[in-house]
């Protein structure tokens, strides 16, 4: 009794979906409901294995490449900072041997005077008095 109702209610239900031809669009409606569900899983899973361990990963490269950054400007102020304080020294020290090279110039100057007077005077000792 149980088999014959069961035998029943399927071919009730093979003729209902034969006769209305609901068949074909069920199937595609099933397939399309599980195309829909598969690519929601499959992007919430992208998203989760994929896409916020990237956003994280370039988001940590950022951070450390800011740190970087500030690093590398702390290291340029402070060799600005040193070659201001280089550039003046050079500075002061080149005014020191500009003016140590005028006196030693003007010693020269005196030197090679004094070497022509000292000249003049040997030549004329050397050519003797003039009596004639």
């Amino acid at each position: 009794m149980l088999a014959q109702q069961v035998t029943e209610v399927a071919n009730q239900t093979h003729r209902f979906l034969t006769d209305n031809s609901y068949t074909a669009s069920g199937v595609l409606v099933v397939l399309v409901v599980v195309v829909v569900i598969a690519i929601w899983k499959m992007s919430s899973w992208i998203g989760k294995e994929i896409a916020i361990p990237a956003r994280d990963k370039g988001f940590e490269f950022l951070d450390k490449s800011f740190k970087h950054l500030d690093i590398v400007n702390t290291t340029m102020t402070g060799m600005n900072t040193t070659m201001v304080a280089i550039s003046e020294t050079l500075k002061s020290l080149s005014a020191l041997v500009n003016s140590r090279f005028d006196s030693i110039e003007e010693k020269v100057d005196k030197l090679d005077a004094h070497m022509k007077q000292q000249d003049a005077k040997i030549d004329s000792i050397s050519k003797g008095p003039r009596n004639v």
